[in-house]
């Protein structure tokens, strides 16, 4: 389940057709994740086009959970189009007593 913010003041916008740069920013977590710390964020930009890169030089951590990706991918191109201004993601794991933790992210924009 996602929750967001819209761009403008009432419901989705049209896509843009300028990709912007997200934050993605580890806001809670659940027990302990063995990746990530709150407040950790991974910058996620373009060099050219449609193509994804995180920016290591402008993210807190060298490192990505591939249980993450799957709830942060198609969120991510909502902000990245300008659907919504930010939203927040649980990873899919769904914490104690399941698994042994869960995070909670949001994904907003990056500015400029």
């Amino acid at each position: 389940m996602t929750l967001g913010r819209h761009c403008g003041t009432k419901g989705l916008m049209k896509p843009t057709t300028k990709i912007h740069d997200v934050i993605i920013e580890v806001k809670e977590l659940r027990e302990n994740c063995p990746v990530y710390k709150k407040g950790d964020k991974i910058y996620v930009g373009t060099i050219t086009g449609n193509e994804w890169v995180i920016e290591a030089e402008k993210s807190s951590v060298n490192r990505f959970c591939v249980s993450a990706l799957s709830s942060l991918i198609g969120e991510m191109i909502k902000v990245r189009h300008c659907l919504v201004d930010s939203l927040y993601v649980q990873c899919l794991d769904p914490g104690p007593p399941y698994t042994p933790n869960s995070c909670l992210f949001e994904i907003r924009r990056a500015k400029g």
